[in-house]
């Protein structure tokens, strides 16, 4: 018997949608020191530019202990580095690499490539208009 797809929840739904979300674009990142997690925490770092490890943790949501492992990781692979806070010499400021710029303009690339095939069945105004839908939702999660 086959589910009736209108009684679906919200809930059920994003589940679907994340799951194959991810079957295409975990391939993409699987290479990358820390998977996924190594990833976003070098898009947080991007975006909020040289932060401290406590400050990171907080922002993409990581527990202190696996951030540290985390950027060990993307440490020892060269594309992040630990820099002296100037402002407190105990603290370090989690910097990115030329390197680590280049994978992530690289991977980014590459996701925005499966993101447009993930999204093919929509049209640009759906794509646009989920786009918004999206953001908004989480940028309330993180008020």
């Amino acid at each position: 018997m086959v589910a009736d797809s209108t009684k679906r929840g919200f809930g059920q739904d994003l589940f679907t949608l994340v799951r194959t979300y991810r079957q295409h674009t975990d391939p993409l990142l699987e290479d990358f020191p820390a998977g996924p997690r190594g990833f976003y925490v070098m898009v947080a770092v991007e975006e909020s530019g040289p932060r401290n490890q406590q400050a990171l943790a907080c922002s993409v949501g990581i527990d202190r202990t696996v951030m540290t492992y985390t950027l060990d990781a993307l440490q020892q692979a060269g594309l992040t580095e630990r820099l002296v806070d100037p402002d407190d010499r105990r603290a370090r400021l989690i910097t990115l690499t030329a390197k680590g710029r280049q994978a992530l303009h690289r991977t980014r690339a590459e996701l925005d490539q499966a993101e447009s095939e993930f999204l093919s069945p929509l049209t640009a105004t759906e794509r646009q208009a989920l786009t918004s839908l999206l953001q908004r939702a989480a940028s309330a999660t993180d008020e």
